[in-house]
């Protein structure tokens, strides 16, 4: 039987009109946990919670788990994925849309990926866990959740130049701004 949290989300998206059978793409920023990426079966086996997309992974991070290198446990329903054929290797760079693009980053994980977006002249990132809050846009990131802290902090000194809406996938609602230079400004519908 699926997860409360799970089960939650598909009724979310099917109000929306986006039922978890119309997604085409699923992007795996990094593994750790199972999210959104798995559905389990009433037998106890697993199935992608996407079930008509692939999910895109980056390969440095598919290596780190085959090497016994990832800094974290990955879930068994990875396995379970990775058997079933739907896990998609990125190299870094790989354009998922048009509009979609994907930036190896590492420090989180080996390879933790960005999600770029632009659309209307406008650019967003969906920043993963690099920045787990926002706070550590401006505190710098947690070394205690990066391998590899200098190379977080790097990538978001970088980040706060580019003028992109950032997005954090656990920053609180609205779960997304500007970095104004001082602190990061919600974006309003």
């Amino acid at each position: 039987m699926p997860g409360f949290h799970q089960e939650a989300v598909a009724a979310l998206l099917a109000a929306a009109g986006m039922p978890r059978e119309s997604v085409t793409h699923a992007i795996c920023t990094h593994m750790e946990g199972i999210g959104m990426w798995a559905w389990r079966n009433d037998d106890g086996s697993w199935a992608p919670f996407f079930p008509n997309a692939s999910i895109m992974v980056s390969q440095r991070e598919l290596d780190a788990i085959d090497h016994r290198e990832h800094p974290s446990p990955v879930h068994p329903a990875f396995a379970q994925l990775r058997a079933l054929g739907v896990l998609k290797p990125t190299n870094g760079g790989d354009q998922v849309t048009a509009n979609v693009s994907l930036e190896q980053v590492g420090a989180h994980s080996p390879g933790h990926q960005f999600v770029h977006i632009t659309s209307g002249g406008e650019h967003a990132v969906m920043v993963g866990h690099v920045a787990v809050t926002a706070l550590h846009l401006a505190t710098g990131p947690c070394p205690q959740q990066h391998p590899d802290p200098d190379a977080a902090q790097a990538r978001i000194d970088a980040l706060l130049d580019e003028d992109a809406v950032l997005i954090g996938p656990l920053w609180p609602a609205p779960g997304a701004g500007r970095w104004d230079g001082k602190q990061l400004v919600a974006i309003s519908a």
